[in-house]
Formats: structure tokens, C-alpha cells, sequence
């Protein structure tokens, strides 16, 4: 590593370091697609999950980026997200759900999905 670093000019390299994260677990995806959406699309009517998860991506995954000093709204998804932001994404959504349709949705240990 020593020896390759030094035989770089200025500007050759980027050396990127952070934390490493594990993504959204398979049994967060299921709880999800499997009791999340479903509960809120069988009270909102006839939408369909994409339609729901697409809606929910643009309410709490939104993030500013500045270019060239403009600003600019991206919508993360939710393949990104480590295991604790989905968890949090999830929370976001059971809590506007139980405001906002008065629906109570079970947490993943309350149920099995």
C-alpha cells in the first residue's frame, strides 16, 4: 500500500473512508412489502404498493444537494438505507399511519410475516 501510494502523482487518487454499514435486512424488506404497505394500501382504497412506497420515499427520503450552488432535492431509495435508517424509515411511516389513518400497524416482533 506504502509503495503504490508513493508512486502516485497529486491528484492520480482518492482514498474514500468511513464506516461500514450493513444494508436493510431481508427480514425488514418482507416486514415492509408484506405488512407495512399492505395495511396502508387496504385503507387508502385501490393504490397499489409501488404507488405507496414511491409516496412514502418522497415524504421522509428526501435530501438536498448543493451543485454548482444550486440546490436540489434527490429522493433516496431505500436499497441504500443501512439497517437503522430502514428502521427509522419504517417508524416515519407506522407513526404518519396511525396519525394520519388512524390505523395501528404491529411491529415485526408482534407478528408473523
Amino acid at each position: 500500500f506504502d509503495n503504490y501510494i508513493r508512486g502516485l502523482r497529486n491528484g492520480e487518487a482518492e482514498l474514500i473512508v468511513r464506516k461500514a454499514f450493513r444494508k436493510r435486512s431481508n427480514p425488514q424488506n418482507r416486514y415492509y412489502w408484506g405488512i407495512i404497505l399492505p395495511l396502508i394500501a387496504d385503507e387508502m382504497g385501490e393504490l397499489i404498493h409501488e404507488e405507496i412506497h414511491n409516496t412514502f420515499k418522497s415524504m421522509f427520503l428526501k435530501k438536498g444537494i448543493d451543485v454548482k450552488g444550486k440546490r436540489f432535492e434527490v429522493i433516496r431509495s431505500t436499497t441504500d438505507l443501512s439497517t437503522m435508517e430502514f428502521s427509522q424509515y419504517c417508524d416515519k411511516i407506522i407513526i404518519w399511519a396511525a396519525r394520519e389513518l388512524n390505523i395501528i400497524i404491529p411491529k415485526p416482533n408482534e407478528i408473523d410475516f
